[in-house]
């Protein structure tokens, strides 16, 4: 899954469990409070992954150009000798 996909999952998750929690409250259930405090945590989770993930992949394409100009380099420098 994406970074996009679980930041956006993590967002529905926390919103859903805020609305579990506060029906929770209202009603004095406390499972249903719990549930919503684990889908708020899940959902917390799922964004920081997505975060990881999207960190990541700029990373790689740091690393990527990187490595590409070594390369150009060393080519440039085998052709002048």
């Amino acid at each position: 899954m994406s970074g996009f996909k679980n930041r956006a999952k993590g967002t529905m998750n926390e919103a859903k469990g805020e609305v579990k929690e506060s029906v929770g409250k209202v009603l004095g259930n406390e499972s249903l409070q719990a549930k919503g405090i684990a889908d708020q945590v899940k959902g917390k989770a799922q964004k920081a992954v997505g975060d990881l993930q999207k960190e990541a992949k700029v990373k790689a394409g740091e690393a990527k150009e990187t490595i590409e100009k070594k390369i150009v380099e060393l080519k440039d420098e085998l052709t002048d000798k």
